[in-house]
């Protein structure tokens, strides 16, 4: 009968040889891809949540600049009054 060794059984487990490591390397290797993925999960959260702020911000200028011009172009404003030309310099 053949007797499984721990080295073959983690190479197994891990996808016919994921890691061809020993036990000890094989869960530090896994560790340090988890906390790589937590890591890569946060700085993307953070990231996000500082920027989203400033991008609703720019958008809303942006659109209000572009709301101003179109309006500024295409409305049917009345002609000044006179008594502006007085205080218009």
């Amino acid at each position: 009968m053949y007797e499984i060794k721990s080295d073959e059984m983690l190479r197994l487990i891990n996808g016919g040889g994921f890691f061809f490591l020993n036990e000890n390397q094989s869960a530090h290797a896994l560790e340090s891809l988890s906390s790589g993925i937590l890591g890569a999960v946060i700085g993307v959260t953070l990231i996000t949540s500082l920027a989203y702020p400033f991008v609703i911000f720019s958008t809303a200028i942006l659109s209000g600049a572009a709301g101003f011009a179109i309006a500024n172009k295409y409305s049917c404003a009345t002609p000044e009054p006179e008594w502006f030309e007085i205080f218009h310099w």
